[in-house]
């Protein structure tokens, strides 16, 4: 096999096992994969490399440049769009950091000052500065029209304004001027380094004149091809296993007569099966479950509903909310983790639940100690809204707006919870707006 077709195979194989852990088999608990799986993009440029050191033919070289600016280009796919999706992935509306900032500078001093650490805040700057700076480099060996400085200053421009649009629109990030201005700055200051310094002399000795013997180049490169596919073994290997994990095999489960058989309560639904399955379970990977922690498990769904001719009666059919602007901030009471629960603009809310009424408040004032008989009203909601920082979480229920917002440390995770009318307008500052009201 000859070295130019290992180098489009590494590139290939490489890239795609990338976007495939990142955006296919995105299941992991890996906190910044798309750093963590890297080396996937790395070893195919180590691979690339070495082959360019092996052969004088400045056209081949060129072609290699090429291939490791398409494998930054992946990168940098994988930096922008994967960021939010483990996020984002627990949110039916996929809507994570969704707002937009225009003010210079605030959002960059929101990071160093913000309760999630200066580690997070460096991190996060650092990152938006360094993010465009590759194309300081490739552009001008690419194509001599990038060496006039106005012109690669208009594409830096219009491919940050593109990355921030495409990620407010598709709701995988957020419109910030501050974001902007890092990318151009970075990329702009590197570029005028390189242009004005003797460094684009260095880069054009590793691009286009370094040379290393046969016999070491050749053990290195095939061992570094080795090692790539040996690391992509491991990952179709994890892959397929964390498939087989997440199978579910209800064949188990036996019919042993058709009465009506209540199963549990989940997301405010009583479940019920129309035939006894008696004591059978369900296999999902290498465990066993019963029926009912299957229908509360994240393996449920309408597929099984169907299947094992299970129905579901909603547990709380309905709730009034009697809104007044006249009623200020009424607490109901904790919320479990330090923080507090309350009501804001409504008089009253009444809850139906499996053909009674209550009214909310006097119910959990009365009732909170009864751990038999518990009127829960967040499943009635979703996630709609998570502040980048994590200060505050809007849901969105039929009947109430719910405002979640973070108090003081953001480690000590202690929140204060409001239940808002729908129409209540939420915004950045109604958190320190409520949490200071009497």
């Amino acid at each position: 096999m000859s070295k130019k077709i290992i180098n489009y195979l590494s590139f290939f194989l490489g890239i795609i096992m990338y976007i495939l852990i990142l955006f296919v088999f995105d299941s992991s608990n890996i906190n910044h994969k798309e750093i963590s799986y890297i080396y996937l993009l790395a070893i195919p440029c180590f691979i690339i490399l070495i082959s360019s050191f092996l052969t004088k033919g400045k056209d081949e070289r060129h072609k290699n440049l090429t291939l490791f600016f398409l494998v930054y280009l992946v990168a940098l796919l994988g930096f922008v769009f994967s960021n939010a999706r483990s996020a984002s992935s627990i949110i039916k509306n996929n809507v994570y950091h969704y707002s937009y900032n225009f003010i210079p500078f605030k959002s960059i001093y929101d990071a160093l000052t913000g309760p999630l650490g200066l580690k997070f805040g460096v991190y996060n700057i650092l990152g938006n500065f360094l993010m465009l700076t590759p194309f300081s480099v490739f552009l001008p060996f690419l194509d001599k029209k990038f060496s006039k400085t106005k012109v690669f200053l208009i594409f830096i421009i219009s491919i940050t304004l593109f990355i921030e649009s495409v990620q407010y629109i598709l709701n995988l990030g957020s419109f910030d001027i501050d974001d902007v201005i890092l990318n151009i700055s970075g990329s702009l200051i590197f570029y005028l380094l390189i242009k004005k310094t003797s460094i684009k002399r260095y880069f054009e000795i590793i691009f286009y004149k370094i040379s290393i013997k046969k016999t070491i180049g050749n053990i290195i490169y095939f061992l570094l091809f080795s090692i790539l596919l040996l690391a992509l073994c491991v990952n179709i290997i994890s892959i397929v296993d964390n498939i087989n994990s997440n199978k579910v095999d209800i064949s188990k489960l036996k019919c042993l007569n058709d009465n009506r058989t209540f199963i549990t309560d989940n997301n405010n639904y009583h479940y019920y099966s129309n035939c006894d399955y008696g004591i059978g379970e369900v296999v999902i990977g290498r465990e066993t479950k019963t029926l009912e922690d299957f229908v509360r498990s994240q393996f449920f769904s309408e597929k099984y509903e169907n299947l094992l001719n299970i129905t579901k009666n909603e547990i709380i059919t309905k709730i009034d909310v009697k809104k007044n602007l006249n009623v200020g901030k009424q607490l109901l009471a904790g919320s479990g983790n330090g923080g507090k629960v309350y009501l804001y603009n409504i008089e009253e809310m009444i809850v139906y639940q499996d053909g009674n009424s209550y009214n909310y408040k006097e119910y959990i004032e009365k009732e909170k100690n009864n751990h038999e008989f518990i009127i829960d009203l967040a499943p009635l909601s979703e996630i709609i809204y998570i502040h980048k920082d994590h200060k505050y979480t809007i849901r969105q229920g039929k009947y109430y707006k719910e405002l979640i917002c973070q108090i003081g440390d953001f480690y000590l995770d202690i929140r204060n919870t409001y239940y808002l009318p729908l129409d209540y307008k939420i915004n950045s500052d109604s958190c320190d707006f409520l949490n200071n009201l009497k």
